[in-house]
């Protein structure tokens, strides 16, 4: 951010955290709320037209607002939402938000027999059902904690976009990620030919956090890119 703001304004949105409080915001739909207030943030401020940046989950909140937008630019790093999953998996991740909520208004542990009957009842496939599974999805639903916000940002995360949305991105797109990024896999960003026009780059040695981990390389790419798009 310091060195691109040498060459351009620059805002950095305080997207809600992990841990943050905000009874608003615990909700399935959060993310579209997200989206809409972004929008606003962007039409009040008199900001557009303009280059969009987004990491991890906040990448995939800017492809949805590029169909609000005719972003002349659009840098996503590391971006969610490209992986995709078969159908019962996309229900299981939608359900266990209304799951882990319920549990923790109720304030009741989440335990593998509640997730197995959770299991059971929203499996098509019954012999999909294993130990495994189920100590798997335990771990999924409680790993980053209690806080529903932190739940919900986990399941919407991972909740991928659909082709519709891939598809029709009118902006020309850059995608940065890590080559050794653990949660979001080069493997994982194949739908990303899709959009119409994206170049997409991988950077060696480097994680999750593409800009904090190789900022001077980042900083050249997103400059070049966006100089290529009448934004110097």
């Amino acid at each position: 951010m310091e060195t691109l703001s040498t060459c351009y304004y620059c805002f950095a949105v305080n997207l809600p955290g992990l841990r943050e409080k905000n009874p608003d915001l615990e909700s399935p739909s959060f993310e579209e709320d997200i989206v809409r207030s972004l929008s606003e943030f962007i039409q009040n401020k008199h900001l557009y037209p303009c280059a969009l940046l987004g990491h991890s989950f906040g990448a995939k909140l800017a492809v949805k607002l590029s169909h609000m937008f005719t972003f002349p630019a659009l840098v996503l790093f590391n971006p969610s939402g490209f992986s995709s999953y078969l159908p019962f998996k996309q229900l299981l991740l939608k359900k266990s938000s209304v799951l882990t909520s319920f549990l923790i208004k109720k304030r009741f542990p989440l335990k593998p027999n509640c997730v197995r009957s959770f299991l059971e009842e929203s499996l098509i496939n019954k012999n999909a059902l294993s130990r495994d599974l189920v100590m798997e999805y335990t771990d999924f639903l409680i790993k980053g904690g209690t806080h529903p916000l932190l739940l919900f940002r986990k399941m919407a995360s991972l909740l991928p976009l659909s082709d519709s949305e891939l598809s029709k991105m009118r902006a020309s797109t850059l995608i940065i990620a890590g080559e050794q990024d653990p949660l979001i896999p080069p493997r994982t960003l194949y739908r990303s030919g899709l959009i119409p026009n994206v170049k997409t780059i991988f950077l060696p040695k480097t994680g999750h956090v593409s800009p904090l981990e190789a900022p001077k390389e980042c900083a050249s790419l997103i400059h070049n890119f966006v100089t290529s798009h009448a934004l110097s």
